[in-house]
């Protein structure tokens, strides 16, 4: 099961990740937003995991 959800606040289109809050308050997990103004959350989040952007990470321990 997934433990946490990291998700970009700067994804464009909004829609792409607008559903993934309600659904992991549904299994009760939760989701933590990362925000950069210099380099963009995207790009931020992305470079934590060795890659180049990324929208949303799901962590499983």
């Amino acid at each position: 099961f997934v433990q946490a959800v990291v998700l970009a606040s700067d994804c464009d289109p909004r829609w792409l990740t607008k559903h993934l809050p309600g659904l992991a308050a549904s299994r009760n997990v939760p989701v933590v937003s990362v925000k950069d103004g210099k380099k963009g959350s995207s790009v931020r989040l992305g470079e934590v995991f060795d890659i180049k952007t990324a929208i949303a990470i799901g962590i499983k321990v």
